[in-house]
């Protein structure tokens, strides 16, 4: 059954779906097809003009080493529950694979709610994040009141872009490229969810860094948290504790360093999450986005996307990359080779995983002396 992309007449059916089986709240979903699906590819399987499965592609411009990259990130993979088990599901992913293929993408992005689930797909994971619970805010009250903290509304968003670039260029190589409008979708998110942006200033009016929260009866959830140095960082975590309604706060964060500034103790916990999963999609375009100091011959198995299996021959740098019938010197698949150039996992582990079969061991000593330095971030959620 080939699969058709939605139009304006399915929008209320996909609105029921995604809160049947998302468990999203009404001005979430009204804000999502209002405004994040515009830019989106929804693909549907229909039976007798009825939907049965949908995958939503949200593209998001990103810089990867300095290169500017269109990435769709894949969302909304849901089956009514009464067509489960029927392929469906498998059948999407694989056109949606295709598609993106056919359309010239080096990789597309997921958050999983099971890994299992598309580890099958040959997705791996690449980035991963730390949920930091505390029971107790009077625990990370610093009693620091040196910065302003100010509300942000809609028509200021350009100042969280200003730094947020800024913080992306001096930490990070790989992260999405938000733009004026982004941060204005982002805030509409947030304001569907009764959420708040604070960004905090210092002595002479200038930005050093902000949060976006969710403060609840229940719990205070702070999404996403930026600082420009340490001392900010304690003013946050005070003001978190000062204006949080309910006693228990989860912060998501993306360094571990926040374990520095949340004591150990029966009333806190720090959870590793792996939390991002990657897919190469053209492994030529994809190999492009890197630059390797050595040259080398690689083979890659691709068992899905099958036009992407061969051996590709690489300079130095990684310029010029063509497909060649020599010998390899190294061997893997392609979501190996995912794990590996977005920095996730090294080489000698993916070697002692029994992932990477070695040909030649001298120019897999040269890459293995070559550390990926590919630091990324990523914290969209639709």
């Amino acid at each position: 059954m080939p699969m058709v992309l939605a139009t304006d007449t399915d929008t209320t059916e996909l609105m029921k779906m995604w809160q049947d089986i998302f468990g999203d709240s009404k001005s979430f979903t009204k804000y999502y097809y209002d405004v994040k699906a515009i830019d989106n590819e929804i693909l549907l399987n229909k039976k007798e003009d009825i939907i049965i499965s949908m995958i939503h592609l949200n593209p998001y411009n990103m810089l990867i080493n300095h290169q500017n990259e269109t990435v769709d990130y894949i969302v909304g993979v849901a089956t009514k529950p009464e067509y489960e088990g029927q392929g469906y599901m498998k059948a999407t992913m694989l056109e949606s694979l295709y598609r993106l293929y056919n359309k010239g993408h080096s990789f597309t992005l997921l958050m999983p709610i099971d890994e299992r689930i598309y580890t099958r797909f040959d997705f791996s994971f690449i980035y991963n994040r730390y949920e930091v619970y505390i029971n107790n805010k009077e625990l990370i009250n610093y009693k620091c009141r040196s910065y302003e903290g100010k509300a942000i509304k809609i028509d200021a968003v350009d100042e969280m872009r200003t730094f947020f670039k800024h913080y992306m260029e001096q930490n990070y190589k790989t992260y999405v490229k938000r733009d004026h409008r982004l941060w204005q979708n982002i805030y509409c998110e947030i304001d569907s969810e009764k959420g708040e942006m604070v960004a905090f200033y210092n002595e002479s009016n200038q930005m050093a860094g902000y949060i976006i929260y969710h403060n609840l009866e229940d719990i205070c959830e702070v999404r996403e948290m930026m600082y420009s140095d340490y001392n900010v960082l304690k003013h946050i975590l005070t003001y978190i504790s000062d204006t949080s309604i309910a006693e228990k706060i989860k912060i998501n964060a993306h360094h571990l360093e926040i374990n520095h500034f949340i004591p150990y103790g029966k009333d806190t916990k720090i959870v590793f999450k792996p939390y991002i999963m990657g897919r190469v999609i053209q492994v030529e375009k994809f190999l492009r986005l890197f630059n390797l100091p050595v040259a080398f011959k690689i083979r890659i198995i691709d068992p899905i996307i099958k036009e992407n299996t061969g051996i590709y021959k690489c300079n130095q740098g990684l310029t010029e990359i063509e497909r060649t019938n020599e010998k390899p010197d190294i061997e893997m698949t392609v979501d190996t080779l995912m794990e590996w150039l977005m920095g996730y996992t090294d080489l000698k582990t993916l070697y002692d995983l029994d992932k990477v079969k070695v040909y030649n061991i001298d120019s897999y000593n040269l890459l293995e002396n070559k550390m990926i330095q590919n630091k990324m971030y990523f914290n969209e959620i639709v």
